[in-house]
């Protein structure tokens, strides 16, 4: 059987899933295993940086302090949501994208294109510090499945 960097992490975190731990928000459905909270929506949220080495490879990531610093959630292509699901609105400081999918972060949750276009993070692009207009206001995120968006 052959399996994406996802698939891979996914299906062996199945042999050892467990509940998630107390005082972690995620969505419902989710489960945890091998220190990494893995999202009924599609997302991961790494408990322990060590469980994975590269740990944003194949990855939109977001960082709670610049420098990639702090707690982090990950991303694939496809996904949609509110970081409110994730315990995480308003945390962002720093992010990295490490796919050919653009993505875009927004100031409300359920995106708003009317009132809030969204900002872009480029396919393959990073940013040690979203700047003080923007630190700690991330409240959605969208990443596409191409790198057209942005």
């Amino acid at each position: 059987m052959v399996f994406t960097i996802g698939q891979a992490a996914t299906a062996q975190a199945a042999v050892n899933r467990g509940p998630v731990p107390a005082g972690i928000t995620a969505p419902p459905g989710s489960y945890y295993a091998n220190g990494i909270v893995y999202g009924s929506d599609g997302a991961q949220l790494l408990l322990n940086a060590a469980a994975i080495p590269d740990r944003c490879v194949g990855w939109v990531c977001l960082y709670e302090h610049s420098n990639f610093g702090g707690r982090n959630l990950r991303f694939g292509c496809g996904y949609q949501g509110n970081l409110t699901d994730w315990g995480f609105n308003d945390q962002m400081s720093s992010w990295s994208n490490n796919t050919g999918c653009d993505a875009k972060w927004f100031f409300n949750v359920y995106g708003t294109p009317w009132y809030d276009p969204g900002t872009c993070m480029q396919a393959w692009s990073m940013n040690t510090y979203v700047g003080p207009g923007n630190n700690d206001q991330a409240s959605r995120l969208e990443v596409y499945t191409d790198g057209a968006a942005c």
